[in-house]
């Protein structure tokens, strides 16, 4: 495992960090690597745009009226900050649905000052607030406009999940004997795969064609999504946020993947250089033991730094 990020006190050195990084482009060739880039990996939220493929493909997002805004906080990792709260609302009310049909167990925002909030009004944690509350918005959607039971859902055997198997393995070039699966912490099963696989298919997912015509329109749906609206990936502070916000069209991230699209000329036309024009996919993840969220906190100290520095310092 290799050391990708330390932290000092003073000029000590106090913690390590330890972790994986691969690019690879859409036919999966590794063009760099930081640690075993065929390395199984858990891909946790990072699979979320996969994911909400799915409620693309059901007819649900037509059905319901669902709005590219609110497809965005389907695919994210959302703060818990009001405004994305009441889009998670709004999907499932539209759905004819309440609160009380999401399975992804009761949290408290992952904003501080939003926390603080409902503590101060003596507010218990619910499933609105859970970061993965706006996936399993859209993963009810998809089970409600196939007639299936809302109840099942989450569980490994449904055809929600089932679906939802066979998108990722056709995006991430794998076939379903590479996917593992566990159980993650918001009570859906998450999957895990050799790390380049995951980048490929951010990379495949920056050129829809290769999806297909069906699958294809899905993905273009998700990625403009997410770009248009970046604070609904994840809020105030994070880094997906910025990176997004920033750069628009070019680069959008959710959590440790990273997906860059044919840099402009310009300032980073070396980069095109170096890669040929193609498009790449990112994945980093950070395995520390004991360590839950990690990439989710050094994404809120990025974002801060990438406020204070500005762009024209990358």
């Amino acid at each position: 495992m290799a050391v990708v990020a330390r932290t000092y006190r003073g000029a000590l050195r106090d913690l390590e960090h330890h972790g994986r990084i691969v690019v690879a482009d859409a036919a999966g060739n590794v063009l760099y690597h930081y640690g075993d880039p065929y390395a199984i990996t858990f891909a946790r939220s990072a699979a979320k745009p996969m994911q909400a493929i799915a409620v693309c493909e059901s007819g649900a997002l037509e059905a319901y009226g669902v709005t590219e805004q609110e497809l965005a906080v389907m695919c994210a990792s959302h703060n818990g900050e009001p405004a994305q709260v009441a889009l998670v609302e709004r999907i499932l009310g539209k759905a004819g649905l309440d609160s009380s049909y999401l399975q992804c167990g009761d949290a408290y925002p992952i904003s501080e000052e939003s926390k603080r909030e409902m503590l101060r009004r003596g507010l218990p944690p619910d499933a609105l607030h859970c970061d993965c509350s706006g996936k399993h918005a859209g993963m009810l959607l998809t089970a409600k406009i196939h007639g299936e039971d809302l109840t099942q859902y989450p569980a490994p055997d449904s055809p929600t999940q089932q679906r939802i198997n066979e998108i990722i393995c056709h995006v991430c070039g794998c076939g379903m004997e590479e996917l593992f699966f566990a159980v993650d912490g918001c009570g859906v099963p998450v999957h895990a795969l050799p790390m380049v696989k995951l980048a490929q298919g951010y990379a495949r997912m920056s050129k829809p064609e290769l999806l297909g015509e069906r699958r294809g329109a899905a993905a273009r749906r998700v990625t403009r999504a997410m770009t248009a609206y970046p604070y609904e990936v994840a809020g105030t502070g994070r880094l997906c946020t910025c990176l997004m916000s920033a750069f628009g069209p070019v680069i959008w991230q959710i959590r440790s993947c990273i997906f860059l699209r044919d840099w402009p000329e310009g300032p980073w036309h070396w980069h095109r250089g170096q890669t040929g024009g193609r498009l790449l996919g990112i994945y980093a993840g950070c395995c520390d033991e004991g360590v839950d969220g990690s990439w989710c906190d050094l994404s809120a100290g990025a974002g801060k730094a990438w406020r204070m520095l500005g762009t024209e310092h990358l």
